[in-house]
């Protein structure tokens, strides 16, 4: 099992489904785990649950991702406690609506392409430095393969995932010279998440990895990146995890 003892964990979307299970297994790891999502009374049923573990209480932050400025007073929160971050999983997403794209809604799109690209960068822009200061910081982004496919209808949450792919393959690119390793992770279809519930509400939940699964195997890509030889940012770009 992974080890995370004495690292500082960020995960985004921690209030449900991926982003929980993330949260969770992180502190069973070890892990000093920030819980970043919009709802404070959600957050903190995931705090409870990481208490029941009988590990350190988690960091409890409230922010709206999609707003600069709650992103940038996260990161001033997070330097002035830490001076650093040592793991960052974005698991937050925006499922959108399934719609052909001559009949999107404009106010849907834009509650998508927030979530995945305008809070992709946000996050990277405030905590690039505090993984800079981990000395072998690590950024974990969950996307899909609709991002590459855009099957018919799902133009909404194929717009999203490509923009927040292309964000982070640049950074990543950006960061061959710094100790920071940069992940993308295609969990596949998961069920009991909100994003599976909207976008397959008749599909067969048959062979789906729960959110708990999906963690576990998350860690372990993890692990493998904390593994590597540091100074060296790669893009682990993963089709599936299974």
């Amino acid at each position: 099992m992974i080890d995370l003892a004495n690292r500082i964990v960020v995960v985004t979307g921690a209030s449900r489904g991926i982003g929980a299970a993330v949260a969770v297994e992180a502190a069973r790891a070890g892990g000093k785990v920030v819980l970043v999502g919009r709802t404070r009374g959600a957050l903190e049923e995931i705090d409870d649950a990481i208490g029941s573990l009988e590990r350190e209480q988690a960091v409890i932050a409230p922010v709206d991702l999609t707003r600069r400025e709650h992103v940038d007073a996260l990161g001033g929160m997070l330097f002035e406690r830490f001076g650093r971050i040592d793991v960052l999983v974005h698991a937050a997403g925006e499922p959108g609506v399934l719609t052909p794209a001559s009949h999107m809604d404009p106010i849907e799109l834009q509650k998508v392409l927030a979530v995945d690209v305008i809070a992709t960068q946000h996050l990277i822009r405030s905590f690039e430095p505090l993984l800079r200061a981990s000395g072998r910081g690590r950024a974990v982004f969950l996307t899909c393969d609709i991002a590459s496919t855009a099957p018919a209808f799902f133009g909404m949450a194929a717009a999203g995932k490509a923009g927040l792919e292309a964000l982070v393959r640049s950074w990543a690119a950006e960061l061959r010279q710094a100790p920071i390793q940069v992940v993308l992770v295609d969990p596949g279809r998961v069920t009991g998440t909100r994003t599976e519930a909207r976008r397959y509400p008749g599909g067969s939940k048959a062979g789906l990895m729960t959110p708990e699964q999906v963690a576990g195997h998350l860690l372990t890509v993890l692990d493998h990146s904390l593994s590597a030889r540091d100074g060296v940012a790669r893009l682990q770009s993963l089709s599936r995890l299974s």
